[in-house]
């Protein structure tokens, strides 16, 4: 079939083990779609196909790709807007089709942004022992906005996060006990400081940790 010329389906064939068609014009086996492009067209044999029906039959099917490509990603794990525009930008989908699909999830449910990063602080200080440095590094690589970044910490406050150091400190100290305290206040600040803890945090734990150890002594 021309580009430039009509042509008529005179054959199609699903191929095996999969809910795809080749679409066969003028005998010649001329795209393939998805099952539900096929319907969606409504693609039968004897069909005239003009380039203006070809047109929006493979833009169809692009959207088809893009919107498969989309789900099939998110059925493994969440993921963030970000990520998933990242994800269609690798695989070839052109921004009209990235910016629809992202539209269409938003709308459905299936990206929430804000959903997740409020679920990531939670487990990564429940599962991780992360501070809110460290948590915010993670959210701003996976794209969040740093406006939301500030609202889901926010709802983190000063003694839960010196709580949350103490407890880091508390599981580490077994291992250092035996250690001269220069020694260990090098060793346990520079883990704290690691996990996201801020240096005004880390100077409350390593001074409760050196009082408890003074007052154990006395």
């Amino acid at each position: 079939m021309n580009p430039t010329e009509n042509g008529v389906i005179t054959r199609i064939e699903r191929l095996p083990g999969r809910p795809r068609y080749r679409i066969f014009v003028d005998d010649s086996c001329r795209f393939t779609v998805e099952e539900d492009v096929l319907i969606k067209c409504g693609l039968t044999k004897g069909m005239t196909v003009d380039p203006e029906r070809l047109a929006s039959i493979l833009e169809t099917e692009e959207w088809s790709r893009a919107r498969r490509l989309a789900l099939r990603y998110l059925a493994s794990k969440r993921r963030t807007a970000w990520e998933l525009e990242q994800m269609l930008r690798r695989k070839g989908v052109s921004s009209a089709h990235r910016e629809a699909v992202l539209e269409e999830f938003h709308r459905f449910g299936y990206l929430d942004d804000h959903a997740f990063a409020r679920d990531w602080v939670e487990e990564r200080r429940s599962r991780k022992g992360y501070g809110a440095a460290r948590i915010r590094r993670e959210l701003e690589e996976k794209g969040i906005s740093p406006e939301l970044i500030d609202r889901v910490l926010g709802e983190v406050d000063e003694e839960d996060e010196f709580r949350l150091a103490m407890e880091v400190a508390e599981r580490r100290l077994s291992r250092m006990r035996d250690l001269p305290w220069a020694v260990l206040e090098r060793r346990l600040g520079r883990q704290l400081l690691n996990r996201g803890f801020s240096s005004t945090v880390v100077l409350e734990v390593l001074e409760r940790v050196r009082s408890t150890d003074r007052e154990e002594e006395g």
